[in-house]
């Protein structure tokens, strides 16, 4: 049987897969949508609004094992526990962006704002564990602690409008590919009885 590690993992790299197949479909279909000009969530009640909300909702639904991969590693921490339970959080509140797309005001609007900041909490809750986790300190830890910086130092001069919202959802999908990578080969050297380096 994979280990929770390991699958976490492989989840997280499907999450990537279903939201990027869904979004660039819908972009595909929406010759109008411009990339950083219009938020994300404007495919979702365009031509492409089936598949864009399809590969939401995908992606929401997966991200709650890929959270569960998470704590596996980061139970120890009691940050750990908490950001990947928020982590958790964060994709409940992106399926729903698909369940609820832009048209439906205002539910859209309050579950987009909470899969941002639910997101953001996640993600800097996780900060600290990450650093003291043998798994992430050397590549994942570092790169969270870039993105914080990176959010904060943007979001002045560019405030919450389309162009933050696509940097953020990039950000987002390198840091889950990221960690996904971590856990996978991880998984594997304890499969292989490789010891960890501390």
């Amino acid at each position: 049987m994979r280990s929770p590690t390991r699958l976490g993992g492989i989840f997280g790299l499907v999450l990537i897969a279903c939201f990027l197949t869904g979004y660039i479909t819908a972009w595909a279909l929406s010759p109008w949508y411009d990339f950083g000009g219009d938020y994300l969530s404007d495919l979702g009640v365009g031509e492409g609004a089936f598949a864009f909300n399809i590969g939401v909702m995908s992606a929401g639904l997966i991200t709650i094992p890929f959270a569960w991969g998470l704590w596996n590693i980061l139970r120890d921490h009691i940050l750990g526990k908490l950001g990947s339970l928020v982590c958790a959080l964060a994709g409940i509140f992106l399926f729903l962006v698909g369940v609820f797309p832009e048209d439906q005001v205002p539910t859209h609007y309050i579950v987009s704002v909470s899969f941002f900041a639910s997101l953001g909490v996640a993600v800097i809750v996780l900060a600290l564990p990450m650093i003291r986790s043998h798994v992430f300190r050397r590549v994942a830890a570092p790169l969270t602690v870039v993105m914080i910086v990176l959010t904060i130092v943007l979001v002045i001069p560019l405030g919450t409008g389309p162009l933050m919202e696509t940097i953020a959802v990039l950000e987002a999908l390198v840091w889950v590919f990221v960690v996904s990578v971590q856990m996978i080969l991880f998984a594997r050297s304890e499969q292989e009885g490789i010891p960890a380096q501390e």
